[in-house]
């Protein structure tokens, strides 16, 4: 495990289109602009809930895509829902509904 401090010049976003049972999720940081993020990279006590504003720093993922790294709550710790509050609260329409067909994530839904 990677230990990392969160720092307040890290890239700050809110947890979207989480899927527990898959342990990941998207965080949305602007239009048309959001990372993929796995739960075994969030650090401080944070869990992957919609809702959760959260700082992270920028990796490579699978196919060299950007991928959001050591994710840490944005006030330093836990759980933090801002300003944003209720952006990605619920799945866009057609995801979440547990098939097991492998249709996976779009980036950015909208």
């Amino acid at each position: 495990v990677i230990a990392a401090s969160c720092s307040s010049k890290m890239p700050t976003g809110v947890l979207i289109n989480v899927d527990p049972a898959k342990n990941i999720g998207f965080i949305k940081v602007g239009p048309g602009e959001s990372y993929f993020c796995h739960a075994s990279q969030l650090r401080d006590g944070t869990r992957l809930e919609n809702g959760t504003t959260v700082r992270f720093s920028l990796g490579m993922g699978k196919g060299g895509r950007p991928q959001a790294e050591n994710v840490c709550g944005a006030a330093g710790g836990g759980n933090v829902h801002g300003a944003a509050g209720g952006m990605g609260a619920g799945m866009p329409r057609g995801l979440g509904k547990g098939k097991g067909k492998g249709k996976g994530y779009a980036a950015d839904p909208g």
